[in-house]
C-alpha cells in the first residue's frame, strides 16, 4: 500500500506540472473559449510542390570559326612548309609531309599530319545523342574524289591513289574519308553525377527563392573529340599535284574539302539499363543489357519490347541481337565488331576466331554505352 501512494502521489504531481503549463500557455492566446460559449473553426494550410527539370541539355562546341580552323590543311608534296618553317607566313615548328595541319590547341603553333581536336563537351545531366556526317568535297579544278585512297598506306588497289584523309572520334575507330559521308554518330555520355539540387535565394522580398538542378563545384565533365588525319603518296610524279605550262605558270590541284555536320538530341526522361560484359556458351564475349529495378533473375525486356537498340550510337540490327527467355537482351562482341570493321568482315577469308585479342580487346575498350528504344520510352546505359 506504501508503494502505491508513493507511486500516486508522484503521479499526481506530474499532471500538476503539465496541467500548470497548459494553463500558463492558454492565458497568451488570442481567443479564449470558455464552457458556457460554442466555437468552430477552420484552419486552412496551403500546400505546396518543390520540382525541378533534371533534364538539364548543356554541350559546348568550338566556334564555327574555330572548327573551320581545325579542318583546314595544305597539300605540300614538295615539304615546302616543313622547310620554311612557315605555314602560310605563320612561323612553326614540328614536322610534317603532305597533308599539313597547323596545330594551335596548346598554345604555340606547329605542324603534323593531324589536326587539333575538335572537342564536344557534355555539360548536361542527361545523355545526348549525336549525329555526325563526314565527307570530301572535290575543289574546282582541283584532285578529284576519285584519287583519295582508302587506306593511309596506298596498299592494294589504292596503289595509285593520291591522298588519304580520315577521322577519329572517341570511342571509335579511324574511318577513311570520300565523297560519301561517313557517320561516326555516338551517344554522349552524360554529367548526371555532376548535378545536385541547389536552393537559389530571390532577389528581391517577393521572391521567395527556387530549387535547381545545377552543377556541383568543379564538375568534371566527359569531352568527345575528332581528330582528322592524311598522307600523301609520294611515289607519284610531280604532275599528280601540280602542272606546269611552257612559259612557267603552275597550276596547283587543290585537295577536297572537308565537311563536319553535326546533330545533337537530348535524351529525355532515359530510363537506365545496367550493362556488363559477359561471355557465352562458347566463351565468347557477349554485352548484356538489362533493365535497373527489373526482378531479380531477370532482365525486364520481353521478346517483341525492343524497336531499336544502338552501342555507342551504332545501330545494331535486329538479327544481331537476342532477347533470352529471362528478358535479358544480348549483343556478341563479334556483330559490334562488324560495325566498326565492316570490309573486314565482308572479306571471304574473314573468320572470328581469326581475329587476334589485341584487335579484340581494343573494340571491346571503346564501348561505352547502350541505348535501348521501346515503344515506350528510351532506355540508357553506361559502362
Amino acid at each position: 500500500m506504501y508503494n502505491f501512494k508513493k507511486i500516486a502521489a508522484l503521479g499526481l504531481a506530474f499532471t500538476m506540472v503539465l496541467g500548470s503549463g497548459v494553463t500558463a500557455f492558454a492565458t497568451e492566446t488570442e481567443n479564449n473559449v470558455t464552457a458556457s460559449q460554442a466555437s468552430a473553426a477552420e484552419i486552412t494550410g496551403t500546400g505546396t510542390e518543390d520540382y525541378v527539370n533534371k533534364n538539364v541539355m548543356k554541350v559546348t562546341l568550338p566556334t564555327s570559326e574555330r572548327m573551320d580552323a581545325i579542318f583546314d590543311y595544305r597539300l605540300d608534296p614538295q615539304g615546302l612548309i616543313a622547310k620554311s618553317k612557315s605555314y602560310a607566313g605563320t612561323t612553326v615548328t614540328g614536322t610534317a609531309t603532305g597533308i599539313v595541319f597547323l596545330n594551335t590547341a596548346n598554345g604555340k603553333s606547329t605542324i603534323s599530319n593531324t589536326s587539333d581536336p575538335l572537342t564536344i563537351t557534355n555539360k548536361s545531366s542527361i545523355p545526348v545523342d549525336l549525329s555526325v556526317e563526314v565527307a570530301l568535297t572535290a575543289a574546282d579544278g582541283g584532285l578529284a574524289l576519285s584519287t583519295v585512297s582508302t587506306s593511309s598506306d596506298f596498299s592494294g588497289d589504292d596503289a595509285a591513289k593520291a591522298i588519304y584523309l580520315g577521322v577519329k572520334g572517341t570511342y571509335d575507330v579511324e574511318r577513311a574519308l570520300s565523297g560519301t559521308a561517313v557517320k561516326p554518330d555516338t551517344t554522349l555520355l552524360s554529367g548526371e553525377s555532376q548535378y545536385t539540387a541547389t536552393w537559389v535565394a530571390g532577389a528581391t522580398t517577393n521572391d521567395p527563392g527556387k530549387y535547381e538542378w545545377a552543377p556541383i563545384a568543379s564538375p568534371k565533365w566527359k569531352d568527345y573529340t575528332f581528330t582528322v588525319t592524311g598522307a600523301i603518296n609520294t611515289s607519284l610524279a610531280n604532275s599528280t599535284w601540280a602542272t606546269v605550262s611552257d612559259a612557267g605558270v603552275v597550276s596547283t590541284k587543290n585537295p577536297p574539302a572537308i565537311s563536319f555536320k553535326y546533330k545533337l538530341t537530348a535524351v529525355k526522361d532515359a530510363l537506365p539499363v545496367t550493362l556488363k560484359w559477359t561471355t557465352d556458351s562458347s566463351k565468347n564475349d557477349v554485352l548484356q543489357i538489362a533493365k535497373n529495378g527489373a526482378a531479380t533473375g531477370t532482365g525486364g525486356f520481353g521478346e517483341d519490347e525492343i524497336t531499336k537498340l544502338y552501342v555507342n550510337g551504332i545501330e545494331i540490327g535486329s538479327d544481331d541481337f537476342t532477347v533470352d527467355a529471362k528478358g535479358y537482351a544480348t549483343v556478341a562482341l563479334e556483330k559490334i565488331f562488324a560495325k566498326y570493321y565492316p570490309a573486314v568482315v565482308a572479306a571471304s577469308d574473314f573468320t572470328w576466331s581469326g581475329v587476334d585479342s589485341k584487335t579484340k580487346a581494343a573494340v571491346k575498350a571503346i564501348i561505352k554505352s547502350a541505348k535501348v528504344t521501346t515503344s515506350a520510352a528510351a532506355l540508357y546505359g553506361e559502362l
